[in-house]
């Protein structure tokens, strides 16, 4: 089902609006039209054949078989074929360029039947357009040899993985044979150009068009256009796609090599003027002229290319660095860039040794994958990039960059490597990064606000704050912002919020890194510490009850275990995931520590390991010294207590502890019946332990 613009019907009375839809006859290929809205079942006009537009052949990477019933993946079906699945051109959607060249131009295009809905319309593939789809498979065939067409093997890659396993091996089975007709001649003729600065400004439309071109060129029934082919950030295969006219007009036709081109045109267009655009005080944007006809005098930049880790600068030369760091194994940046990279080789490899090779060099590109570039070669490269900026920065220069990310160990690592480079955040700024409609989004459920991190080399030891007095600062600042969010009238999604919330919390934790003291005056570890802002935040915007006050200084682990798992019943693997994202610890976690468990009677489903199941299952692996987690310390004396062990000496070794263990003993027997009277025994031998008190002070204290 393809939805064309919105027709208005025209009354005496007044004027509506109309639903047009085009859909494919399922049994012939015809196209026809629907107004108004789609039935449940409609009935192809000429063949009479009844189906149910909302339930097509395909859905989520499997299709249903019309001949035989069966259904199956997409990539199975890829595997079995051998070669890239084949496609098939049912119709095109075309736009008349008689639209915005006057009114004589317009009754010429209402003579030709071509001014319906503004100018737009659907026309059927016929023999005719076959013919000229084979006609152009013919001449490629017959000059290939002489057009600069990327033919070379797709290599190895985590995101080239996807290409390979629906098919594909060479760059060209990308595309159709028009499609490579078209653009190998359009880049020979750029090549041919012997201005190198006119070549390279039209290599750049013809680079930007490359991204609305292929079988992988997404056509968006909702938006009626094509998108482009990385805008989800990897190399996805469409169930329905559109081949884009390479050539197009220059205000039709998204993708197209004249719209790209005059894109790229107005960039240049701007670096070279005499002028620039400037924000006045009260909000308007105007543009300030610069001295002299050619701009600056002088020279105004230098633009250097090298390795982030050694950068050719003098040390404390630099003012500023604004970056924008990679988002870890979230994106992998130079396999995007292949895609646009192996057509530009074919013209600049005579002309720059920086395009010799045929895909793009990838040995130092700073990023996570699943190759020989673990999560610890990548937080090591980023803290060298950042002891570079330190370096180059003056004392008083500042560092700027923004980051997001729904994983909690991957806020650590980057913080981490952050701070042990000598920086600490001094402000956090939370910004617009993603279109809430961007195909990202609307697909992950993603984060659409960036932070921008402000950052100062660090130039004196931090001072030391107890955790129980930066946490009433993070609430108080938190609920501060929260506040500003919900005045403000935009509904933001739930990790847009936690986001902008935690840029806050980490701010005022980086200022004291290192020297944010626990319950028993040891300094809180940053993992320890991101866990226990976490479940704050969680507390601030209402997603958690708060633990009690004795709880509220435990490990991040141990506050995970009471507010996630503790009294669950049980989860989907996905559902925990969903649940405990933003914190360091993850489903996987929680499994290896024997926190949760996979369902005996259903093998998709997670669910709690109990306290005396997890003492059997650790005993002898749990660790009993002052810092081990809280949970630890609860199993090991339920199930030692249990056994009839004599847990004193152990009560006596964790007595800094004690109202935490007596409130966690608490929740425990109360959400686990088979542990109550255990943990009232404990209890109550706690109680007997607290010297130079009698029972009734006992009683008070801990009751």
């Amino acid at each position: 089902r393809v939805v064309i613009d919105s027709v208005k019907a025209q009354s005496k009375e007044k004027s509506k609006t109309v639903s047009l839809h085009v859909l494919i006859d399922p049994s012939t290929s015809d196209l026809f039209e629907v107004r108004g809205e789609i039935p449940e079942e409609v009935t192809a006009p000429t063949s009479g054949f009844t189906f149910k537009p909302s339930q097509g052949t395909t859905a989520r990477g499997k299709f249903t078989c019309q001949a035989c019933g069966r259904t199956q993946a997409v990539v199975d079906s890829a595997d079995a074929y051998g070669e890239p699945l084949p496609f098939r051109f049912y119709g095109y959607y075309a736009h008349t360029p008689y639209g915005r060249r006057g009114k004589s131009a317009t009754k010429e295009a209402q003579r030709l039947g071509l001014d319906t809905n503004s100018f737009k319309w659907f026309g059927e593939a016929t023999e005719e357009d076959q013919r000229r789809i084979r006609d152009a498979e013919a001449e490629l065939s017959a000059t290939r040899n002489q057009l600069p067409i990327p033919d070379q093997e797709i290599p190895p890659g985590r995101n080239f993985r996807d290409l390979l396993r629906q098919g594909y091996r060479r760059w060209s089975d990308l595309y159709n044979p028009r499609h490579l007709l078209a653009l190998g001649l359009l880049l020979r003729a750029i090549a041919e150009e012997p201005n190198p600065t006119l070549r390279d400004a039209v290599l750049a439309g013809f680079k930007v068009s490359l991204g609305c071109m292929s079988n992988l060129a997404l056509w968006s029934v909702s938006t009626t256009k094509v998108e482009r082919v990385n805008s989800a950030h990897d190399y996805r295969n469409p169930t329905s796609t559109a081949e884009n006219n390479v050539w197009g007009l220059e205000d039709h036709g998204r993708g197209s090599f004249v719209s790209s081109f005059m894109q790229s045109k107005g960039g240049l267009d701007l670096a070279s003027s005499n002028y620039e655009w400037m924000r006045l005080d009260n909000g308007d944007v105007v543009k300030h002229q610069l001295t002299g006809s050619g701009g600056y005098s002088g020279k105004l930049v230098d633009l250097i290319r090298s390795s982030s880790t050694a950068i050719p600068v003098g040390s404390c030369n630099v003012d500023l660095v604004v970056t924008d760091p990679p988002y870890a194994g979230s994106v992998q940046y130079a396999e995007m860039s292949d895609w646009y990279y192996v057509w530009l080789h074919k013209v600049l490899a005579d002309h720059y040794p920086e395009f010799e090779s045929e895909i793009t060099l990838k040995a130092q590109e700073i990023i996570e994958d699943t190759n020989d570039k673990g999560a610890v070669w990548f937080f090591e490269q980023m803290t060298l990039a950042w002891k570079e900026c330190h370096r180059v920065l003056k004392e008083d220069g500042l560092l700027v960059f923004t980051f997001h990310h729904r994983e909690g160990d991957r806020w650590s690592g980057l913080l981490r490597s952050l701070f042990d480079a000598g920086f600490y955040l001094v402000a956090a700024y939370p910004t617009h990064s993603e279109a809430l409609n961007s195909i990202v989004i609307q697909a992950t459920k993603g984060i659409t606000y960036d932070i921008i991190h402000v950052c100062r080399k660090r130039l004196a030891e931090p001072e030391e704050i107890p955790w129980s007095l930066l946490r009433k600062q993070v609430r108080r600042e938190a609920q501060e912002q929260l506040q500003e969010l919900e005045a403000g009238g935009d509904v933001l999604p739930g990790p847009d919020v936690w986001m902008i919330l935690l840029g806050k919390a980490l701010k005022l934790f980086s200022q004291h890194y290192g020297k944010v003291i626990d319950a028993d005056g040891e300094p809180i570890s940053l993992e320890d510490g991101f866990e226990r802002l976490s479940t704050l935040l969680r507390e601030v915007r209402g997603e958690a009850a708060p633990l009690p006050a004795d709880l509220q200084g435990i490990d991040g682990l141990s506050q995970v275990y009471f507010i996630h798992v503790l009294g669950k019943a049980g989860w989907t693997r996905d559902g925990l995931h969903i649940e405990l994202r933003g914190y360091i610890h993850s489903t996987d976690d929680l499994l290896e520590m024997d926190l949760v468990t996979l369902d005996p009677n259903d093998k998709a489903r997670l669910i709690p390991v109990r306290a005396k199941e997890r003492y059997a299952r650790r005993h002898g692996r749990f660790t009993d010294g002052l810092k081990a987690p809280l949970v630890d310390k609860l199993h090991l004396l339920v199930g030692a207590e249990e056994a009839g062990e004599d847990v004193s000496p152990w009560l006596r070794r964790w007595e800094p502890q004690w109202d935490a263990l007596v409130e966690g003993l608490k929740l425990l027997g109360k959400h686990e019946p088979a542990v109550r009277d255990g943990t009232g025994r404990l209890v109550r031998l706690i109680g007997t332990l607290v010297p130079g008190q009698d029972d009734k002070a006992r009683q008070t204290r801990l009751f």
